[in-house]
Formats: structure tokens, C-alpha cells, sequence
């Protein structure tokens, strides 16, 4: 019964404190299908669908940056619901990343890197 009543009081306090029992609730998953390229037709271009979705309610708007070369320079992608799929045009290279990103906090909470087919 006592280690009942600390637990409680435990998860009482981190509630009152904003703390989550489940920090991964704010976490979001994008992928690239296909995540390969082939660099062997078209300049070593093609195309991908970008998957995205985010599952936290505080969550509401997400960003879906382009980084490529390391610079750390990003290029928009996408703005809007944390949810949803959008097809590229025949402009991903290998080394292109995308990257999942809060649109309200700035936090990245996903990235998906696309990968290269050797000939």
C-alpha cells in the first residue's frame, strides 16, 4: 500500500510539474519511398512519395524541411497538419535529407535520408 501512495504521488507531482510519463508522444516518423535513387539514369535525379504524421495533439502545424551538402542550409518543403504524403518532382538526389520539424517549437522530431544506387 505505502509504494502504491509514492507512486501516485509521483506521477501526481509530474503532472503538476508538466512533465509526461511518455516523452516519445511528441515524436514524429517521415519516410521516402522509395528512399534509394538510382544514379545510374536521369543526372542522378528521381522522384519520391514523402510520408509524415505525428501523433501529439500539442503538435498541430509541421514543417518538412530539404537539407543537402552539409552546409546546413534547408529549403521548405511542405507547412501544414502533421499528417499526410506529398509526391516530389524528379528532383531527389542521394544525400538529400528530409527532415520532420515542429512547426510551433522548431524541434526536429524525424528525417528520412535518401540513399544512392550504385550502377
Amino acid at each position: 500500500m505505502k509504494i502504491r501512495l509514492i507512486l501516485l504521488a509521483a506521477v501526481i507531482v509530474m503532472g503538476l510539474l508538466g512533465c509526461s510519463v511518455d516523452d516519445d508522444e511528441s515524436r514524429g516518423t517521415i519516410a521516402a519511398i522509395p528512399s534509394i535513387v538510382d544514379v545510374c539514369s536521369d543526372e542522378g535525379l528521381g522522384s519520391s512519395t514523402i510520408r509524415w504524421a505525428v501523433s501529439a495533439r500539442s503538435v498541430d502545424q509541421v514543417r518538412i524541411e530539404i537539407a543537402q551538402g552539409g552546409d546546413g542550409a534547408t529549403k521548405v518543403f511542405y507547412v501544414g497538419p502533421g499528417s499526410g504524403e506529398m509526391q516530389t518532382g524528379n528532383w531527389v538526389r542521394p544525400g538529400m535529407v528530409f527532415i520532420l520539424v515542429d512547426g510551433k517549437t522548431g524541434a526536429v522530431l524525424d528525417t528520412a535520408e535518401i540513399q544512392g544506387k550504385s550502377c
